[in-house]
């Protein structure tokens, strides 16, 4: 067989077409294998939402920060001025001030100090919201809209205690126009991202195959929506602010006991104050003696919202008042006078009296919290005995009492059982100083009091041990 010119030819243009193709094909595939293997380098990460999903504020409302700074700084009109800013700004800190300092007419130094104070007054009444703090990794994703930049966002993060190397994204409308989420899947895999907006944070990344969930527990619960609307605005937001700061497992037996202090025991001990201060005012009595053991967070919030009043943790009991000894009628001589209150968390008070009466041949200024039966003046009614449950002490019943003070018998629980409780407390403590609590409400008092008779408290399942009582 003999080839012609044109047959070569043609010969010859086959094997360059057939190389052509194959080395596109080869191209393609190479670039196909490369996209792939990128995909599957990228880190596979989590992401949050900042405020209301990592951070809360303790006094929920945003504009919360700008009233801290007018009262603060202080600086009188701040807050209107600075909403006014914000309204015909670009959306960035930068850009608000600008705005500001040309609208109030003063100096950039002034504009300056009060940008810093604003977010100096930001890390100091911010708190890291447990459920999800807890969850972030190294590598994770926090993802904002918001007017703070890269810089400020992380600096407010680092002062609530993250730690980990996270990967910061703080746009002023990234997330609710969607622009972040393809810039951000280029990069990463994202296993979930979570947030309290429902179109940013749910809507927005599904539209680019992003899994969203919407976090609600930052809004008020069913009772903190209770007492706000009854006029109790910051004893919502303190209950809202321990809600959220529970460190343990959610729905866990230690979650739990943190959760039923949160949302029952400290709304009622704080009210009960109130109550109390009233009574002490008119009564004129200084001098106050807290029952151990049903007192013991009872004490504690009262001496600290009224230092003023002399508060101490009175060793006794009901079995120890019908058995007293030498020793403890003598403990009881020297700590007691005409000035001072006995203060029980439930009960009659018929034992106290009784030791009174025989011991002394006088009666006792007694009150209890809430009264469960009989004449002696208490400061709520009794719609059950569960208020002694949620004010477990970390310490046995009295029995008896020597030259060396109290004897008690052992626990009734495991101590680990009721340190929740006792931390929750102490919690509560360290955050007084930010709220406003002055406004004594026995209805208040009398429905949250109710609602423990109508809940299955979690310590109530605790007891391992019989006592004398």
């Amino acid at each position: 067989m003999t080839f012609d010119h044109d047959n070569s030819t043609f010969f010859i243009n086959t094997l360059e077409c057939f190389y052509a193709n194959t080395r596109a094909f080869t191209l393609i595939l190479i670039a196909v294998f490369m996209c792939i293997h990128a995909a599957e380098s990228r880190p596979k990460v989590h992401s949050f939402d900042v405020f209301d999903t990592v951070l809360g504020r303790i006094h929920t409302d945003p504009l919360s920060v700008f009233r801290k700074v007018e009262q603060e700084y202080p600086y009188p009109g701040f807050t209107r001025a600075r909403i006014l800013a914000e309204k015909t700004s670009n959306g960035t800190l930068e850009d608000v001030y600008q705005n500001f300092i040309s609208q109030k007419k003063i100096s950039a130094e002034v504009g300056a100090k009060l940008r810093a104070f604003e977010i100096a007054t930001e890390k100091k009444y911010i708190f890291p919201i447990m459920q999800n703090f807890r969850k972030i990794q190294d590598g994770d994703l926090l993802v904002s809209d918001t007017y703070y930049n890269h810089d400020e966002l992380m600096e407010i993060l680092q002062a609530a205690g993250v730690q980990k190397q996270i990967h910061l994204y703080a746009t002023s409308g990234g997330k609710s126009s969607g622009k972040i989420w393809p810039l951000l899947k280029n990069k990463y895999k994202i296993q979930s991202h979570i947030g309290d907006n429902r179109h940013s944070d749910v809507k927005s990344p599904a539209k680019y195959k992003i899994k969203g969930t919407f976090f609600k527990e930052a809004s008020f619960s069913e009772i903190e929506t209770t007492v706000r609307k009854k006029g109790h605005i910051d004893l919502a937001n303190l209950m809202r602010t321990l809600r959220l700061l529970n460190p343990y497992e959610p729905k866990s037996s230690h979650w739990k006991v943190w959760n039923e202090q949160a949302q029952l025991n400290v709304p009622i001990l704080i009210l009960g104050s109130l109550e109390l201060n009233k009574f002490c005012i008119t009564h004129k009595k200084k001098s106050l003696l807290f029952s151990a053991r049903g007192c013991c967070h009872f004490m504690k919030i009262f001496s600290n919202l009224f230092p003023e009043y002399q508060s101490t943790y009175f060793h006794t009991s009901r079995y120890i008042y019908i058995n007293p000894t030498p020793e403890f009628i003598q403990y009881v001589r020297s700590l007691y006078t005409q000035d001072s209150l006995i203060i029980d968390e439930h009960g009659s008070g018929a034992s106290c009296q009784e030791f009174f009466n025989k011991q002394f041949h006088t009666s006792a200024n007694y009150i209890s919290l809430v009264r469960s039966m009989g004449p002696m003046p208490y400061l709520a009614k009794a719609f059950g005995v569960r208020i002694e449950v949620l004010n477990f002490d970390r310490i046995g019943s009295l029995i008896s009492f020597n030259k060396d003070g109290p004897i008690r018998n052992p626990l009734e629980y495991k101590l680990e059982d009721v340190l929740p409780a006792h931390e929750c407390i102490d919690k509560c403590l360290d955050l007084l100083q930010y709220y406003e609590l002055k406004k004594p409400d026995k209805k208040t008092l009398h429905a949250l009091l109710k609602k423990t008779q109508h809940t299955h408290l979690e310590l109530r399942k605790r007891y391992v041990l019989f006592h004398k009582k």
